[in-house]
């Protein structure tokens, strides 16, 4: 009788996080197969005395039997309005955290927009500087590369530009890596129209108003 007040008790309480529904759940299913052992037990009581007890005693059994069967319907009712509930904690608590996981990524998205805004068109700009000069003094190797071949002085041949500030891997094709390969987007309302292979797009989607050629 003391676990069913304490579960109405419970039940009476205003709305409950899902961890504490969770833990009087156990209790009421922990508690289940002794109720139903009980009512079961009394049950038998009764019908093996039915023949040799008095009504007296016949009653109580059935009094006893009746409050073990009230109890055990309790905790079953119990059991499954506490399931629906914490169905129900869990869900919200669940879009809550992340309601609240989407507004700190939205946080985070919204100044690193603001900051990208900011700082690309410069570092873009820059970064576009300094690939032309590094195609250009590749032009000019290759040029002289040339020459040396062709004059028989092949092993004084230069080394590439780019090799000598950023050496490549060895292990695999370098192309990828190198920095005259970079493509970066064009912002033309930021005053950056890109470069590579984003900016030749662009420019075939008319993004970037500069014509080619």
């Amino acid at each position: 009788m003391n676990m069913i007040n304490d579960v109405l008790g419970f039940l009476r309480k205003p709305a409950t996080g899902s961890e504490a529904l969770r833990a009087k759940l156990a209790e009421i299913v922990e508690a289940i197969p002794q109720a139903e052992a009980e009512a079961a037990r009394l049950a038998a009581e009764r019908a093996g005395k039915l023949l040799s007890a008095d009504d007296r005693e016949i009653e109580r059994i059935e009094k006893a039997g009746a409050d073990a069967r009230r109890s055990l319907d309790r905790l079953h009712a119990a059991r499954d309005e506490l399931a629906r509930r914490l169905a129900i904690a869990e869900a919200d608590e669940a879009r809550a955290a992340l309601d609240a996981e989407r507004a700190e990524a939205e946080k985070i998205a919204v100044a690193i927009a603001g900051k990208v805004k900011d700082r690309y068109p410069k570092i873009g700009r820059e970064l576009a500087s300094l690939i032309l000069e590094l195609e250009a003094a590749e032009a000019a190797v290759a040029r002289v590369n040339v020459k040396l071949a062709d004059a028989d002085r092949a092993d004084e041949c230069l080394p590439e530009v780019e090799s000598r500030a950023l050496p490549e891997p060895a292990e695999v094709f370098a192309l990828p890596f190198k920095l005259r390969s970079a493509s970066l987007p064009p912002a033309p309302t930021l005053g950056f129209d890109g470069l590579g292979l984003a900016r030749e797009r662009a420019e075939i989607a008319g993004v970037v108003e500069a014509m080619i050629g």
